[in-house]
């Protein structure tokens, strides 16, 4: 006769304190979240954020943040703002002090991806080219490069302009991308699809500077951030990369935080080259 899953064997009851003390260790065990066991833990699947410093931006703070999953695989990259900073802004485009915003990211970040810090730099009457990107908006640069290397950019002239007009390698810019004459000191040389739609409200733009790539750009009008828009947009990448191993992302995001009500934007979907 077929045994019901209820029978207790003799020699089960016998034993019964070993199997009860099993049974605490094992409760025991699981608690501890020992990844032993296919149980997932909230410590497993809710990885980390790592936030850099606060600094003041317009009447509020903004940070750098990167984040990364249970595995240590980087899941976003990005500048974080509260919701004041979008006022208060300087309305001076030679007010730089007021108007540059430099971001240091966690160590985390600078050993998984290939950027190094990010600044925004808050456009009050724009920049050129006339009509095309002449609206308030920010420039979201997340640079390759290190910050003494950035600064140290000259602005474009005749004695300068070598540097400025050597290209990367074929491969190393996305084949669909031009790069602007000239170059903007502090930045390089900047390059954008001729494809991207008008009137602009938010588009990612690449920079260079002495033959290497040195930044990728989203550029985000004042007015898409504050109205909360969602933006969720994957961009053209290159077919080659100055740093082996790192970590690089290929969807920009602009969003604003439920929980939080913070502004951000930021990098995801990263593919490691």
């Amino acid at each position: 006769m077929k045994k019901s899953l209820l029978h207790f064997d003799p020699v089960v009851k016998f034993n019964r304190p070993i199997v009860l003390f099993s049974l605490v260790l094992l409760i025991f065990v699981l608690a501890s979240c020992d990844k032993v066991f296919v149980i997932p833990c909230d410590k497993e699947t809710e990885g980390q954020t790592f936030r850099g410093p606060e600094v003041t931006m317009g009447n509020g703070k903004a940070n750098s943040f990167f984040k990364i999953d249970h595995h240590g695989t980087p899941l976003e990259i990005g500048f974080e703002m509260t919701m004041e900073a979008m006022t208060g802004l300087t309305q001076d485009p030679l007010d730089f002090a007021n108007s540059t915003f430099v971001l240091p990211p966690d160590q985390k970040a600078l050993d998984l991806t290939p950027f190094d810090h990010l600044v925004a730099n808050w456009n009050s009457h724009g920049h050129p080219p006339m009509n095309v990107f002449t609206v308030p908006h920010f420039d979201f640069h997340f640079y390759t490069i290190t910050l003494a290397e950035q600064l140290a950019i000259p602005p474009y002239s005749p004695a300068t302009a070598e540097k400025f007009d050597l290209l990367p390698p074929e491969g190393f810019m996305p084949a669909s991308y031009r790069s602007d004459p000239g170059g903007v000191p502090a930045m390089g040389r900047h390059w954008g699809d001729p494809s991207n739609p008008l009137p602009f409200t938010h588009v990612m733009t690449y920079g260079s500077y002495n033959g290497q790539l040195n930044f990728v750009e989203p550029m985000v009008t004042l007015a898409l951030l504050q109205a909360g828009t969602t933006v969720k947009k994957p961009y053209a990448q290159p077919e080659k990369f100055d740093k082996a191993g790192k970590w690089y992302p290929t969807v920009y995001n602009i969003y604003v935080d439920p929980q939080t009500h913070k502004h951000l934007v930021t990098l995801t979907d990263f593919v490691k080259r």
